[in-house]
C-alpha cells in the first residue's frame, strides 16, 4: 500500500467516536476547502495515521463535515462494514437519524468489505454513491438493510464481479419503488438469501441479468415482496 493511502485513510473507530450516531443528522465528506463556515467545531482527528490529514468538524445541531486538510482524498479502510452503522450485537448504536450523506473527495478502491455499510439507516431518503470505487468489494450483505425511508438508489457505478456475498442486501427497503440492477455482475456471488426481503413497494424488478450458477442460498429472496 502506497504511504499515502494509510496516511489519508479514515479510522472507523474514531469516526464512530467523533461523529456519534446518536446524534449525527447529516454527514458530508470532502476537502477542507469546500468545508461551510457553520462548522465551526472541531472534533479531532480521525485518521488511521493521526496525523491531522483527516478531521472531523460539527455544526450546533448535529451536522458533520469531515475533511482532508489538504483536500485530497480521503480513503475509506479496507474493512468499511457498518461504517454509518456503528454495529454492535450487544448494544446496535444505528444512525437512524441521517438524513443526508454525501461523499465527495473520497476513495474506496481498497474497500474489500461493505456488510452493513448503511444498515439502520432508516432516515435516509436518498443516497448517491456514484464515487464509489467497488471494483475489490467481496462482502455486501446487509448493505442497506434497514433503510427504510430510501426512494432513490442509483447502483449503476457498481463493479460487483468481486462480490460473493449480497444476503440481507435491500431487506428493509420498504419506500423503493424501482431499483436497477442491470449492471449488476453475479457470476462470483453465493449468498444471496433474504435479498429483497418486505421490498413491499417495488413495482418492477429486473433480473435479467443475474448469474445465480454459483449461489447456494436463496432462500426467501422475495419474501413480502407485495
Amino acid at each position: 500500500t502506497p504511504p499515502s493511502v494509510v496516511t489519508d485513510t479514515l479510522d472507523k473507530d474514531k469516526f464512530h467516536k467523533e461523529v456519534p450516531s446518536a446524534q449525527a443528522v447529516e454527514i458530508h465528506f470532502g476537502a477542507k476547502k469546500d468545508k461551510p463556515a457553520d462548522y465551526t467545531t472541531p472534533k479531532g482527528d480521525v485518521s488511521v495515521a493521526q496525523n491531522g490529514k483527516i478531521h472531523a468538524y460539527a455544526t450546533a445541531d448535529g451536522k458533520y463535515y469531515i475533511a482532508h486538510e489538504d483536500n485530497k482524498n480521503i480513503y475509506f479502510p479496507e474493512d468499511s462494514s457498518y461504517l454509518f452503522s456503528d454495529f454492535d450485537i450487544e448494544k446496535p448504536k444505528e444512525y437512524t437519524k441521517l438524513t443526508s450523506i454525501t461523499f465527495d473527495h473520497i476513495d474506496t478502491s481498497k474497500v474489500t468489505t461493505m456488510n452493513g455499510m448503511f444498515e439502520g439507516c432508516e432516515s435516509l431518503e436518498k443516497l448517491d454513491l456514484s464515487n464509489f470505487n467497488t471494483s475489490k468489494v467481496i462482502e455486501m450483505g446487509r448493505m442497506f438493510n434497514g433503510c427504510f425511508d430510501l426512494t432513490e438508489l442509483d447502483l449503476s457505478s457498481f463493479d460487483t464481479s468481486e462480490v460473493r456475498n449480497m444476503e440481507w442486501m435491500f431487506a428493509g427497503c420498504h419506500a423503493l419503488k424501482t431499483l436497477d440492477l442491470s449492471n449488476f455482475n453475479t457470476s462470483n456471488v453465493t449468498r444471496m438469501g433474504f435479498i429483497f426481503y418486505v421490498c413491499k413497494t417495488l413495482t418492477e424488478l429486473d433480473l435479467s441479468s443475474f448469474d445465480t450458477n454459483n449461489v447456494i442460498d436463496m432462500q426467501y429472496m422475495f419474501w413480502d415482496c407485495k
